[in-house]
């Protein structure tokens, strides 16, 4: 699996489906202004209209699986005594 890299502003993913950051990086010089501050990312591969680094889903996803494992922990330990 190859690694694709996005534009993003601070509102999300601008432009996707780049093969490396020069390629994403020319993107930015040949048709946005500088002015329009984005930033060349990693996508996430299970939410590609997120950055991989910080993914709001994935940890949304982790939290919530943190929880789950908090609740089946403090459950077992009920259970024991």
């Amino acid at each position: 699996m190859s690694t694709e890299y996005g534009l993003f502003s601070d509102e999300g993913i601008v432009e996707g489906g780049f093969y490396s950051v020069a390629e994403a990086q020319a993107a930015i010089a040949e048709r946005y202004d500088a002015d329009d501050g984005l930033e060349v990312e990693e996508v996430c591969p299970e939410h590609p209209d997120h950055p991989r680094c910080g993914c709001e889903k994935c940890d949304a996803e982790e939290v919530a699986e943190d929880e789950y494992a908090a609740v089946d922990e403090a459950e077992d330990e009920e259970s024991d005594e």
